[in-house]
């Protein structure tokens, strides 16, 4: 790996740990990319981002979007450069690996959405979890959903509704252990009375 992480000059700043974990990113690399790799040849040419919240979106590996997690030397040379750059972040702070999956593997999650850029080869262009009920927008929240238990659009439960808080670019929901920050035309979804009850069983 010929990149400023080898430069002497380049780390004086650092700290001691700093230095030593900068040391160590090229053979890092080299075992994030024989892993990469060996997804690729089990025919897992598919790259899943799930955003903070929502849908998860689909790639292929050779997609712009994501083609700098797939290479994992470029993925790395982006957190030197933003390390340099003068933004506040933590000095070693790993690179997002890719989460590599095949077709058979994408087309069993509940919904995802394809990438319009690269068009991968999945059955739908968004496929979208078969919910029991209507997602409710954050700015539909009312009193009446505090204790109700509710899930999120890729149908991660989250728990029973403990308060939520209006602020001028949206709403916080807070659960127990959880925290949700979205806007007003974010949705969630609020689960019927039966479901809770079963949940709970």
């Amino acid at each position: 790996m010929e990149s400023p992480t080898l430069s002497q000059d380049s780390l004086d700043h650092l700290t001691d740990s700093e230095k030593d974990f900068w040391r160590r990113a090229p053979s890092k690399i080299v075992t994030e990319q024989a892993a990469v790799n060996f997804d690729l040849r089990e025919g897992k040419e598919l790259v899943l981002r799930r955003p903070r919240q929502g849908v998860p979106t689909v790639h292929l590996h050779s997609c712009p979007t994501v083609i700098n997690t797939v290479h994992r030397e470029s993925a790395w040379e982006g957190v030197w450069a933003a390390r340099h750059s003068g933004k506040p972040g933590p000095a070693m702070q790993l690179p997002e690996m890719p989460t590599m999956m095949s077709v058979a593997e994408v087309e069993k999650l509940e919904s995802y959405t394809a990438c319009n850029r690269c068009s991968p080869p999945v059955q739908q262009v968004k496929k979208r979890r078969q919910f029991p009920t209507t997602p409710t927008k954050l700015s539909s929240l009312a009193p009446k959903h505090i204790d109700r238990e509710f899930m999120t659009l890729d149908g991660e439960p989250v728990g029973k509704l403990q308060s939520y808080t209006v602020h001028r670019e949206g709403v916080t929901l807070s659960f127990h252990g959880i925290e949700i920050v979205g806007a007003f035309t974010d949705q969630i979804i609020v689960m019927p009375e039966t479901a809770a009850v079963r949940m709970a069983a």
